[in-house]
């Protein structure tokens, strides 16, 4: 079975939440041009993305390109 992608609007990003983030879902991420597949944790400053680091890659940080919820 082939992933379906829905594509998130980055422009709805307020300081470091979204409101179209599910910590339960599983995303694909274009960041500062390299692809990341993973999960974002809710944490005491807002969403962190577990992909790109070992502490994570907080939604307000650097240069999210793209950001795609993986559908099964």
């Amino acid at each position: 079975m082939t992933p379906k992608l829905e594509k998130i609007n980055l422009g709805k990003r307020k300081d470091c939440n979204h409101p179209d983030i599910n910590t339960q879902a599983s995303y694909l991420a274009k960041i500062e041009g390299e692809w990341y597949a993973g999960r974002f944790t809710r944490e005491w400053y807002g969403l962190n993305f577990n992909a790109v680091y070992r502490a994570g890659y907080q939604l307000n940080f650097g240069d999210w390109e793209e950001l795609y919820k993986i559908k099964r």
